[in-house]
C-alpha cells in the first residue's frame, strides 16, 4: 500500500461558518459502500493499520475548487457492533499542507490511474508518482517521510 486517497461529499451544517472538511485532525468514518474492496478485506483482516499518508479532496460542486491536503492517517480500524452505519473508523492528522490545484484537477488526474468508484482507496508508489509528475506536486517533507515509513 502506498498512499489513501480520502474524497467527501461533505457539506458544512446549517448555521456553521466552516468552509472545508479536511482542514482539522480528528475521526473520519466511511460506510462500507463507499470503500474500495480490498481495503475493506485488509481492515476485516488487521485490527488497525498504523500511520499512513494520506490526501483528502473534495467532491461535489461547491467544493470542488477546493484544495486537497496532506494528511497523516494515525490509526485506522474497524468497529462493528449491531448495526453500525459507517464502520471504517479513520483518525487523522492535520498540519495545514495543501496541494497546489484544485480537487477537481486532481480528482481528473487520479482517475487516469485509478478507476474506482470507491471514496477511500489506496494508489500504489508508482501510481503517486505519475501523480505527483502531472501535477507538478512537492509534498511536504514530514509526508514524504511518512510514506517512506509506511512502505518499507
Amino acid at each position: 500500500m502506498a498512499v489513501f486517497i480520502m474524497l467527501t461529499k461533505w457539506e458544512p451544517p446549517r448555521n456553521s461558518n466552516a468552509r472545508e472538511y479536511w482542514y482539522r485532525s480528528g475521526i473520519v468514518l466511511y460506510h462500507d459502500e463507499f470503500v474500495e474492496e480490498n481495503l475493506r478485506k485488509l481492515l476485516r483482516a488487521d485490527d488497525t493499520l498504523g500511520p499512513s499518508p494520506a490526501i483528502g479532496a473534495y467532491i461535489g460542486r461547491e467544493k470542488e475548487d477546493l484544495p486537497p491536503c496532506y494528511l497523516e492517517i494515525t490509526g485506522m480500524w474497524r468497529y462493528e457492533h449491531g448495526e453500525v452505519s459507517h464502520p471504517n473508523i479513520i483518525h487523522i492528522k492535520f498540519h495545514g499542507n495543501y496541494l497546489k490545484c484544485s480537487s477537481r484537477k486532481f480528482r481528473e488526474i487520479v482517475r487516469k490511474v485509478k478507476r474506482t468508484d470507491a471514496l477511500l482507496f489506496t494508489i500504489s508508489i508508482k501510481e503517486w508518482e505519475e501523480i505527483r509528475r502531472e501535477l507538478n506536486l512537492q509534498p511536504p517533507q514530514w509526508w514524504m517521510n511518512l510514506l517512506k515509513v509506511s512502505n518499507t
